[in-house]
């Protein structure tokens, strides 16, 4: 396809639309009153005769048990349920379940549960994210909303700052503006993001799959978010089913975005191109453990100090691009042949011990004896770039010879304190640039990625095109957007 190829918009599934609709017309989902349970099993024991009720605290899953410490004054049979799973039947015939907890005085908290009835299937799900704020009109999703009054003017309403993505489900994110009762209860949230999960089916969520494509969508933002409940809402937009267990994290404390790729000031959308890479890529290669950068990447941005992020952003290179040589043959190719190394440092043991200082003979002969059998570690990532065929530039290499050593063995980018920020900025920025041309490269992205130059008042540019060309498949991909219309 040609660089300059014409956006190709698809339409949102009408269930979803409806749904969308329905939020940014103010609806919400809200934590429902439970009905009795009428059957608790904890780790397979019967104590449906103590549980009198149930509710949701601080995200947790609570069935209120009464006289509960009775029956477990031994530690023994306190221990045989510590974080074991319970399930359990309300009066109104849905079922709860937890995959863990602990007994805290009265009642059981439950971590990573659900409430669900069968007989009204969810259709789709809801979960209002916390800490989640984009840059504005970035989205691929656009919303159009057409009135005619009753003298015949027509008007139009586009609410463009929305998302969808597609990973192992497919995910919408959607903001409305908060109406004034909800604004003085958020205060620290102008409006409220919310994310729509469409499983394809009639499932709940996995955790197992969601809990991935939430580390990768916070990747591709460059910002942690986090969402504790999840709605299950049926054919007819009512709440059906609820899933608890806190997804992504929350970084109130260090509210911090750096985006790995440019979300704004172009015409593409990379992000959803690149999160599906990943999201493929991680469920389908465990053994590259993706995991390590993409939430050491979320962790620099947590730090508190440059030394930190620039520090952590080196482990995530170095641990990436070691998992990515694990899984070539010919990266395991020891540097010496073993037998013939053994047999000639017994003919030069006394020569080499005689090289040493006076007292130190032994110890220079183990240090010799330990040459690894595989490359040392400060090769490995330009090994793991020569791999993907990523050409490291004098900026790079600098930061491989000077920049690793000195912040592995010191905690310091500099010897001396610099008085200009952008000092440490720029540095940081080429190490974080690196480990995300390895992510891009072994997930087969071939979208565009931001570099460690930057322009006053812009975020940092793209790297230049020779260093790292961008596919015009990925262009057309990332030119892809999603249309709502509806008529008011």
């Amino acid at each position: 396809m040609k660089e300059n190829a014409s956006r190709h918009v698809e339409e949102v599934p009408i269930h979803v639309a409806a749904l969308i609709l329905k939020i940014l017309d103010g609806w919400a989902p809200s934590v429902p009153s439970f009905a009795l349970p009428v059957q608790f099993l904890w780790n397979g024991r019967d104590l449906s005769n103590k549980a009198s009720g149930i509710l949701i605290e601080a995200g947790s899953l609570n069935v209120i048990c009464s006289d509960i410490e009775s029956i477990f004054f031994d530690h023994t049979e306190r221990n045989d349920l510590r974080n074991k799973p319970f399930e359990g039947v309300l009066a109104d015939g849905a079922r709860f379940k937890a995959d863990s907890a602990f007994l805290d005085v009265d009642r059981a908290n439950g971590y990573y549960w659900s409430v669900i009835d069968a007989r009204r299937p969810p259709r789709l799900w809801v979960t209002h994210v916390k800490g989640f704020n984009p840059p504005k009109g970035a989205g691929n999703l656009l919303i159009h909303r057409t009135k005619t009054s009753a003298d015949g003017t027509v008007s139009t309403c586009m609410d463009a700052d929305g998302y969808r993505f597609r990973g192992v489900y497919t995910y919408y994110f959607v903001k409305r503006d908060l109406f004034d009762d909800e604004r003085e209860r958020n205060k620290s949230d102008e409006n409220a993001w919310f994310l729509i999960i469409d499983t394809g089916n009639e499932s709940a969520p996995s955790r197992s799959h969601v809990y991935p494509d939430v580390s990768g969508l916070q990747f591709v933002f460059g910002r942690a978010f986090y969402f504790d409940l999840i709605f299950g809402i049926d054919e007819s937009y009512g709440q059906v089913a609820i899933v608890g267990g806190r997804h992504g994290r929350d970084h109130s404390h260090r509210p911090r975005a750096k985006p790995p790729i440019p979300l704004d000031f172009c015409a593409e959308h990379w992000a959803p191109v690149f999160f599906a890479a990943i999201s493929d890529t991680y469920h389908s290669r465990p053994e590259l453990r993706l995991y390590i950068a993409l939430t050491f990447y979320l962790d620099g941005l947590a730090s508190y100090h440059v030394e930190g992020e620039y520090m952590t952003l080196h482990v995530a290179l170095e641990a990436f691009a070691f998992w990515l040589l694990n899984q070539d043959p010919e990266a395991e190719r020891p540097l010496v042949d073993k037998s013939k190394w053994r047999e000639w440092l017994r003919e030069h043991k006394d020569k080499i011990k005689a090289l040493a200082s006076p007292g130190f003979g032994e110890t220079l002969y183990s240090k010799i004896t330990s040459i690894p059998a595989r490359r040392a570690a400060s090769r490995v990532v330009e090994d793991a770039f020569q791999l993907m065929k990523i050409d490291i530039t004098a900026e790079m290499a600098s930061e491989l010879d000077d920049g690793r050593g000195t912040i592995v063995h010191t905690a310091l980018m500099f010897q001396e304190s610099q008085e200009n920020v952008e000092s440490y900025t720029s540095r940081i920025a080429v190490v974080r640039t690196m480990l995300v041309a390895l992510i891009a490269r072994a997930v087969g992205y071939r979208g565009a990625i931001l570099g460690w130059t930057k322009k006053p008042g812009r975020p940092y540019d793209e790297p230049a095109t020779t260093w790292w060309p961008i596919d015009d498949e990925a262009r057309a991909d990332a030119r892809q957007r999603f249309m709502i219309e509806s008529v008011l």
